[in-house]
Parts: C-alpha cells; structure tokens; sequence
C-alpha cells in the first residue's frame, strides 16, 4: 500500500481528478480523507495499492503537476495504511467535511 498527500484549492477539481488518474493507472483506492476545517486550502490523503507494472513515482508526478496541487509528499503506507491519523467527519456551516467513504458522485 502507498499514500499520497496534497493541499488543494479548490479540492472539488482536484479530487475526482485525482481519482480518475488513480483510475486510469489501474491503481486500486483503499481510502481518501479530505480536511478544509482550518485553511483556505485542502489537505488531501489518499491510501491506495498499485497494480500491474505502472509506479507509485507516476502517479505522484501526475499529481504535482496538476494546477493547484502543492505540497504533495508520498511513500509506502505504514501497517494501518495511513500516514496519519485519519480527519474525523464534522460539520461545519452545515457542510460536511472529513473522511469520506464509498465512491463520489
């Protein structure tokens, strides 16, 4: 398992995209936490597993590369498959944000 982290703004664009790159490489996604609560930009975490003969490097470039994107660092994911603490599920301004389970519509 691998991660990548990313702040974001606006995280709606980037989100799907990221997805869709993930997608495309036949990467399989395990999960996706998206934090917005204290800053104007959107931290973004997504555990995932690689598959055929594509590299985790890739993706990662495919990511940095994205109109803003910053702040992207990656790596092997650690035994429970996150590098950090998952973001708890609030509400904000009716708005929820934070971890986010199942696919997007």
């Amino acid at each position: 398992m691998h991660f990548a982290r990313f702040r974001s703004s606006p995280p709606c664009d980037h989100m799907p995209r990221m997805l869709d790159t993930l997608r495309r490489m036949g990467f399989e996604v395990h999960r996706v936490v998206m934090d917005s609560i204290d800053s104007d930009l959107s931290s973004i975490e997504v555990v995932y597993r690689t598959a055929g003969h594509l590299d985790p490097a890739t993706f990662v470039a495919r990511l940095q590369v994205m109109p803003g994107v910053c702040d992207v660092t990656a790596g092997k994911a650690p035994d429970g498959g996150w590098a950090r603490r998952p973001v708890p599920t609030v509400e904000r301004d009716g708005a929820r944000t934070g971890e986010l389970a199942g696919c997007m519509a």
